[in-house]
């Protein structure tokens, strides 16, 4: 995995500390489901300000983007493309981790631990969208 780029860590350091927790969690598991999983690197940058996660490889997946705010500190938004069923899929995969209302945004209680596999789930879901639709 490769260090954190400082554009990243400027963002999630403004977090909360349970929030930062999760986010890193969720970042080392983007990388290990990318190698593990043959999806090849990963392009790791800021899209809306926030950290985001994609194949490099065209067609091959989606982007996985995350969020905190403020007014929902107890919660990390996992924003997924819009145009896709993604969101939905994975709310329905893993309710007992996961809620969601809308086709681009799951999100996780920060409170609780997150395990694992649900985590690499989600980065597996994502990356690996257009080859499941292929």
């Amino acid at each position: 995995m490769p260090p954190l780029p400082a554009d990243i860590i400027a963002v999630i350091e403004l977090w909360h500390a349970s929030v930062r927790r999760t986010a890193r969690q969720l970042r080392a598991m983007c990388w290990d489901v990318a190698q593990r999983d043959n999806i090849g690197a990963l392009s790791e940058t800021l899209k809306w300000g926030e950290p985001a996660w994609r194949p490099v490889a065209p067609r091959t997946g989606s982007t996985l983007r995350i969020g905190w705010k403020e007014a929902t500190p107890d919660r990390l938004n996992l924003y997924l493309n819009c145009k896709t069923d993604l969101a939905f899929r994975l709310v329905s995969d893993l309710p007992e981790v996961f809620d969601g209302n809308s086709r681009r945004v799951i999100w996780c209680d920060v409170m609780r631990a997150l395990p694992d596999a649900a985590l690499a789930h989600v980065a597996r879901t994502t990356f690996t969208y257009h080859r499941a639709a292929a």
